[in-house]
């Protein structure tokens, strides 16, 4: 592995793919991402922005942020183009990868009219979004409250999910208010979000470019189910609404404590009459939830984020709130969560809401209906990365039966294919070319048998004796897809 001394560009002159080492990379950059975090929790600001103007110039970190988004993209194009990301592009996409504050042009890819150069624009601006996330967040990390989740990262959302069913676990009835502020955030005034920033004028003016080109407002067509959609739209985006929602959680934690604090507010709301340990809080990305037995009390604190946004410049007219019983359930994050009084305290059910369910049928149904004349080889890689994803993003809830009833209707979309794609031969023909018997498939090390799996055939010509060899695939079960239960970092160590 070469080394990284002197300016970025030297480091990429002969640099081919093979050459890079990524687990070095990643120890580079981790390395000044603790020196970052390390200064920001001991308020030096000066040491702050010089290792951040480090780690921007950093190549390390370049091609880590190149790497990060081209995969993403790699995932998006196997389904909906022909265009292909080599080792190559990325490599010259970091080299390229500079902040001089200039406007880039944001291309939202929803279909295959674009051509190679908006393409490669695009994802050099999503990749300029991701060397700025990593280059902000051990910033604010340390300055985040333990209750706000790091938005995006599989791990983090299932964590936020087990702590969150801990917290319903209750043996008294609970409400709960979950509120989006997705579409108040989208009239966002720059300067009171660049004020809270502070940090020095290169991200700065960079990120206020972003936000002039609709950042926030990019965010609200995502979906959560399989994450892919946060990276490619807006990979910065769930920083900036922590950065903006930064501060919040300890305004409403000492005015409940009766510390220093808007005594005005205090008096307005009535908070002398509950406790600081009445209610729950958790933030993640846009959405905020609050659990109390107390309705009331929910309903003042959403009463005060409402002039706590609007003194900080967002539009609080724009919350979309609800209050109800944990019992009657509720959905976020693409999950159902929903209390069942037991007879010793309560039981909490997560399972994929039925929202998510359907989404996942109409995609699958959709890349079906778009690939009639592709084989079943080309159908089943298209299919198996959406519906593993979908799985692997659930397989931390109640999902068996979610699972299996996916599985029959998957079937009944892939019975009808096969049949307007060979309506010349019968039904034996079919089944024995398609969903071949008695075959045994190995799917994440386990072994599955079953005859009505989706098999796809590809021809491979060997140029030296002119004949043909074969590679098959197949379309995996989500059912194979084991259920798990969350296990916190803290417990295994």
């Amino acid at each position: 592995m070469r080394s990284s001394t002197g300016h970025s560009n030297h480091y990429f002159d002969n640099l081919s793919w093979e050459d890079i080492t990524w687990s070095r990379s990643y120890e580079k950059v981790q390395s000044v991402q603790r020196r970052i975090f390390e200064a920001s929790y001991s308020g030096d600001v000066g040491k702050i922005w010089f290792l951040q103007k480090v780690l921007l110039r950093n190549p390390h970190a370049k091609l880590i942020s190149v790497y990060i988004i081209s995969n993403s993209f790699r995932k998006w194009l196997t389904v909906s183009t022909s265009l292909k990301i080599s080792g190559n592009d990325v490599i010259s996409l970091a080299q390229k990868l500079d902040f001089k504050g200039e406007e880039k042009i944001l291309v939202v890819l929803k279909s295959k009219d674009f051509s190679s150069k908006q393409f490669f624009l695009n994802l050099q601006d999503k990749a300029k979004q991701v060397l700025c996330k990593l280059t902000l967040e051990p910033e604010w990390k340390a300055k985040f409250g333990k209750n706000v989740y790091t938005f995006g990262e599989k791990k983090s959302i299932h964590e936020l999910i087990h702590q969150l069913t801990l917290q319903l676990s209750s043996p008294y009835p609970l409400y709960v208010c979950l509120i989006q502020l997705q579409d108040s955030l989208t009239a966002i005034q720059r300067k009171n979000f660049l004020d809270k920033l502070t940090t020095f004028s290169l991200i700065r003016e960079q990120i206020s470019l972003w936000i002039q080109m609709g950042i926030f407002s990019s965010y609200k067509t995502v979906s959560y189910t399989t994450m892919l959609g946060v990276v490619l739209e807006c990979p910065l985006y769930p920083l900036l609404v922590r950065i903006f929602l930064c501060g919040f959680e300890k305004d409403l934690g000492k005015i409940f404590s009766g510390c220093v604090g808007d005594t005005r507010k205090a008096h307005i709301f009535n908070f002398h009459q509950f406790g600081v340990n009445d209610f729950r809080f958790i933030s993640y990305g846009g959405s905020i939830i609050t659990i109390s037995r107390k309705k009331e009390l929910l309903n003042v604190i959403l009463q005060f984020l409402k002039l706590w946004l609007f003194d900080i410049g967002a539009d609080a007219g724009a919350i979309n709130a609800n209050i109800k019983l944990a019992s009657q359930g509720f959905t976020f994050l693409g999950f159902h969560f929903i209390a069942i009084k037991m007879h010793a305290g309560s039981k909490v059910l997560v399972r994929p809401s039925k929202l998510s369910f359907k989404r996942v049928l109409e995609k699958t149904k959709h890349i079906i209906k778009t690939n009639k004349s592709n084989t079943s080889y080309e159908l089943v890689i298209k299919l198996s990365l959406e519906l593993i994803s979908w799985a692997k993003y659930f397989q931390y809830s109640h999902c068996k039966d979610t699972f299996s009833k996916l599985d029959y209707y998957i079937y009944q979309q892939l019975r009808a294919w096969v049949f307007k794609r060979d309506p010349k031969h019968g039904r034996s023909y079919i089944k024995r070319e398609y969903f071949p018997a008695g075959k045994v498939y190995l799917f994440q090390g386990n072994i599955h048998r079953s005859d009505w799996i989706l098999n796809g055939v590809r021809s491979l010509e060997v140029e030296k004796r002119s004949s043909k060899k074969f590679i098959t695939n197949f379309l995996p079960k989500t059912a194979w897809i084991t259920p798990k239960k969350f296990v916190h970092a803290s417990i295994l160590s």
